[in-house]
């Protein structure tokens, strides 16, 4: 009996050991000067899980159990690379990994594995947003303009004042929460076409709200599709006084889940994140596809629009700004091209939604989405109204 309790204990050791992941602590420091070493990578080998020494040369690293078995790769631009076996750490605390520097001229170098350190900015970007961004219901009151440019070069314009509520703030970014949470309502519109059919009365004020990536998953800023990205630092300045990092991203999966667009075939960036608090400032993306929904650009279209189109390439941006000290959504900017072999029928969008005012006080919460917009224009309105 006592054996049999023996071993029932034995084996539960073993499986906790086996379930649980390990914690490692410590610095990097080089072999030349025994100063530590800033922004090393402490990385799984053929995985970008890992992490990044800070200034001075300290980091923390939680290792998934799945890969106790694996290899550490500690590496340094102008050091030699060291790998250690993970098995061999067991836990361990205030370790100390030296790196002695390469002989190999930094020119030469030739980096093959990822660089950790963009992943890191991204992950604690998309970690801050919850505390950088409101995180309670709020109300964003918009100017919306689209102008289509049609095929005959018919030029139709719509511009619209629009009030959007959010139930939940910015902390909740699931997909399916996200669009519950958001609604919106047209206050106001003009127009230099009349509405006739459904289609002159849709928009595309969905595809707009889902450019809001500190809002919206299915981009960069989605913590579970990182990795489905090349990420690299393109630069270091300074962006209306604020220190950033400008990072560009480019999606080697090309897929809808981190991309929110079901037929797409290129999708690159650039982002910006602020030094000090993570907070995402400003994103540019370029996409290409083969095809396109009218409704919107996540829904899958079956058939192409035309047997006779080449491509459709669309572009974004979206600008944050602070206020009460928070981030907000400051404006964002859209234009689709479609291009045929015969080039007569090629069209192109531009559209932009502008935040006239955020308002956390008493937020009217909306029930809706006003997805037909066919108001009589109020010309008095919009004689007084000015951007």
């Amino acid at each position: 009996m006592k054996l049999l309790k023996f071993n029932i204990l034995l084996l539960f050791v073993l499986l906790s050991y086996n379930l649980s992941s390990q914690n490692i602590s410590g610095r990097i420091i080089s072999s030349k000067d025994i100063n530590p070493i800033p922004f090393a990578s402490i990385a799984i080998e053929g995985t970008t899980i890992g992490t990044v020494t800070n200034f001075k040369g300290f980091f923390e690293f939680e290792i998934p159990k799945k890969y106790k078995n694996g290899t550490l790769i500690i590496s340094c631009i102008g050091y030699e690379e060291n790998k250690i076996r993970i098995r061999n750490l067991q836990s361990k605390k205030n370790l100390n990994f030296i790196l002695k520097p390469s002989s190999v001229d930094i020119d030469e170098v030739v980096v093959t594995e990822k660089s950790l350190f963009p992943y890191t900015i991204i992950k604690k970007a998309i970690k801050n947003i919850q505390t950088n961004f409101i995180n309670k219901a709020y109300n964003y009151k918009l100017y919306y303009s689209n102008i289509d440019i049609t095929p005959t070069n018919r030029t139709l314009k719509r511009e619209s004042i629009i009030l959007m509520s959010d139930i939940s703030g910015y902390k909740e970014r699931g997909v399916y929460k996200t669009f519950k949470s958001i609604n919106y309502k047209f206050l106001q519109s003009k127009r230099n076409f009349e509405v006739k059919y459904i289609s002159d009365g849709n928009t595309n004020i969905d595809d707009l709200l889902e450019f809001d990536i500190a809002r919206h998953t299915r981009n960069i800023l989605d913590l579970n599709r990182v990795s489905e990205f090349d990420i690299i630092i393109k630069d270091e300045t300074v962006y209306n006084g604020d220190s950033i990092w400008i990072l560009s991203y480019k999606n080697n999966k090309t897929r809808f889940s981190s991309t929110g667009d079901f037929h797409v075939n290129s999708y690159s960036g650039e982002i910006y994140i602020k030094k000090g608090d993570f907070a995402v400032l400003y994103n540019k993306t370029r996409v290409i596809t083969n095809n396109h929904s009218d409704i919107s650009r996540n829904l899958y279209n079956s058939k192409k629009n035309n047997t006779d189109l080449k491509k459709i390439s669309y572009f974004f941006e979206v600008f944050y700004k602070k206020e009460q000290k928070l981030y907000t959504l400051d404006k964002i900017n859209y234009e689709i091209n479609y291009s045929y072999k015969n080039n007569k029928l090629n069209k192109n969008t531009k559209s932009k939604l502008v935040v006239l005012k955020f308002i956390t006080e008493n937020p009217l919460l909306l029930e809706s989405r006003t997805y037909y917009e066919n108001i009589q224009e109020d010309k008095e309105f919009w004689a007084k109204f000015k951007l």
